[in-house]
């Protein structure tokens, strides 16, 4: 029929809000830590990196791609992630020694923090057709081995998770995480794209509007944090959101 209306649930499919994974809310504050440098790119050039996961350096961080499967005393090899492009943020708002000392550094390290909503919407593309099975932001699930193995159990069998026609499943997949790294509380945005052959994706953002906060590493020269902040504000980043972590800060007691 020419009135005839579109099913409303197929159009609900093609809100952002529809490819959060793990319980996770479009207004969860979100934190990443990061090198001065990729900082100072990503407000330059105003653009958000995504990197394939299998550039990472722990074997089971990408494990669909890593893994050796053998069937019937032969190996298969399969990878179902060669498409997707990620990046990891963390939903732990108290600081973390751990967190400045691998992903940056204590002096040249920056902490940015955004939401979930702004990280969907700065991947999603509406004008992609296959936008609902291409772009996702999920918590990471932390797993022993054995039970991440027991995961990938007839992962070559017809009706495994994996052959998911949503493209859940790989996405799923791709957000287990051996439990010792239970800490780092990660979040990871995915986004799928065949047509390029790059290790690295770029979306462009507005740095003002998608930053919520910067906190800049507990070693940085102070001299150099009130240069940064003064730039930072002439671009228009509120200055009273811009702070030099206190981690290592000396005590200062007021005794009676």
């Amino acid at each position: 029929m020419d009135n005839e209306q579109p099913d409303k649930s197929s159009v609900d499919l093609e809100r952002p809000e529809q490819n959060l994974l793990g319980d996770l809310k479009l207004n969860t504050p979100i934190f990443r830590y990061m090198p001065i440098n990729r900082f100072s790119d990503m407000i330059t050039k105003k653009e958000l990196a995504l990197c394939k996961p299998g550039v990472w350096d722990d074997p089971a961080e990408n494990f669909l791609e890593k893994m050796t499967v053998t069937r019937n005393g032969e190996s298969v090899s399969f990878d179902l992630t060669k498409d997707f492009y990620a990046q990891c943020w963390t939903l732990k708002k108290k600081e973390c020694d751990g967190f400045w000392r691998n992903y940056c550094s204590l002096s040249e390290g920056v902490r940015i923090e955004t939401t979930v909503e702004k990280l969907i919407r700065a991947v999603w593309d509406d004008k992609d057709d296959y936008r609902v099975i291409n772009y996702f932001v999920g918590k990471v699930d932390y797993m022993s081995d054995d039970k991440l193995k027991e995961k990938m159990k007839g992962c070559l069998q017809f009706g495994h998770s994996l052959t998911d026609t949503s493209g859940k499943g790989v996405v799923e997949a791709m957000l287990r995480k051996r439990e010792e790294f239970e800490w780092e509380t990660e979040v990871r945005v995915l986004a799928k794209d065949a047509a390029i052959n790059s290790d690295f994706k770029f979306f462009a953002i507005d740095p003002v509007k998608f930053i919520d906060s910067i906190m800049f590493a507990p070693m940085a020269n102070c001299v150099r944090f009130k240069a940064y902040k003064n730039c930072l504000g002439d671009r228009g980043f509120d200055r009273k959101f811009i702070s030099r972590s206190k981690l290592y800060d000396p005590w200062a007691l007021t005794l009676p």
